[in-house]
């Protein structure tokens, strides 16, 4: 539920509303957020699949200690790294997103890397438009040279 403001142009909506359903959940449970202020019901719905997409985010997360700190061909483990995991005990075989890493040992001591793996694929829901056409696309070239004096600075 939300709303928004008035302009001197358009009048004030008090009743923008957006329903999102996540389709792998086996087990009914609404979510109901108030939102102060919204523009139009696209910035509604993009803010529904948003807390949806973060909710299940923060619903699952895989914990792995690794020994050593590289990967198969000799790359330190990095946030942002894919990985694909595949364990019959547990049930998982799908492609995970590393969140966190933390190095330990060293020196004489064992070294392991622990990650923290997340679901790949839930960040934005909405980060790839549907058509073509992109906003803000610049219409023709223009030179943003850089200043060397102050006068293009104070007339920029």
């Amino acid at each position: 539920l939300a709303q928004g403001h008035g302009t001197g142009h358009e009048d004030g909506k008090a009743n923008r509303k957006c329903t999102v359903k996540d389709t792998t959940m086996t087990v009914y449970r609404p979510r109901i957020v108030v939102e102060g202020d919204s523009q139009s019901d696209e910035e509604v719905q993009f803010r529904a699949r948003k807390l949806q997409a973060d909710a299940r985010l923060n619903g699952f997360a895989l914990s792995a200690t690794l020994r050593g700190f590289t990967t198969a061909n000799g790359t330190l483990w990095a946030p942002g790294q894919r990985v694909y995991v595949k364990s019959d005990v547990h049930g998982v075989d799908d492609v995970y997103f590393i969140m966190r890493r933390t190095f330990r040992g060293g020196r004489g001591q064992r070294q392991e890397t622990s990650l923290l793996l997340r679901e790949d694929g839930i960040w934005l829901p909405d980060a790839y438009p549907k058509s073509g056409h992109r906003k803000g696309h610049r219409r023709g070239k223009k030179d943003k040279g850089l200043w060397t004096t102050w006068e293009q600075v104070d007339n920029a």
